[in-house]
């Protein structure tokens, strides 16, 4: 544009009334009566751009494309993200069905997945001294735990204070050691565990 004193001239004419189609389309074609600012604007918008105007377009619209494609998030990770986002909804339905299925919510929550789906086998919360998290938590078979000491005492690997203690008493003593932990080799290969 030639001329911004123009624009501001054309910005501060206030105007009562709104200009129609007809009108919009006589002042493109190049008839202003009465708006001289108006004319000013429109044959500079019109006319070429100069030299002028156009030396740092290059400069402009390259720096233009490397902010947009930084500030855009590229195709590929706008689709990851929103595929993402269906698929967590639904690992975490899953596992929630998974987990009132077998009964293994807060007693609240399985008492609301039981009303609202008890036609799918959610069952009732449970009642009595097994509710959840009150539950031991499973211990090695006592073989299990003694052939552990037996490999520490051959020296298969490091053995604890604690360890040691048990694997005495465990045999009996401790010049029952060695004999106890061949038994219980022997004992073990034959039974296959």
């Amino acid at each position: 544009m030639r001329s911004p004193r123009a624009l501001l001239q054309a910005m501060r004419t206030r105007r009562i009334q709104r200009i129609g189609p007809a009108d919009a389309d006589r002042l493109v074609a190049g008839d202003h009566p009465g708006h001289p600012g108006l004319r000013h604007l429109l044959d500079a918008a019109r006319a070429p751009a100069t030299s002028k105007e156009l030396a740092g377009e290059k400069a402009a619209v390259a720096a233009w494309t490397a902010h947009r494609r930084r500030a855009a998030p590229t195709p590929r990770s706008a689709r990851s993200a929103a595929a993402a986002i269906p698929v967590a909804v639904a690992l975490a339905l899953v596992a929630l069905g998974g987990a009132a299925r077998a009964g293994n919510l807060p007693r609240e929550a399985q008492q609301h997945a039981h009303r609202l789906f008890s036609a799918l086998g959610i069952p009732a919360p449970r009642t009595g001294p097994h509710q959840v998290g009150t539950r031991p938590s499973p211990t090695p078979a006592p073989s299990v735990t003694a052939l552990t000491w037996c490999e520490a005492w051959r020296g298969r690997r490091p053995m604890s204070s604690a360890e040691s203690s048990g694997l005495v008493a465990a045999a009996g003593g401790e010049d029952r050691v060695g004999r106890f932990c061949a038994e219980l080799e022997i004992k073990i290969t034959t039974s296959g565990r």
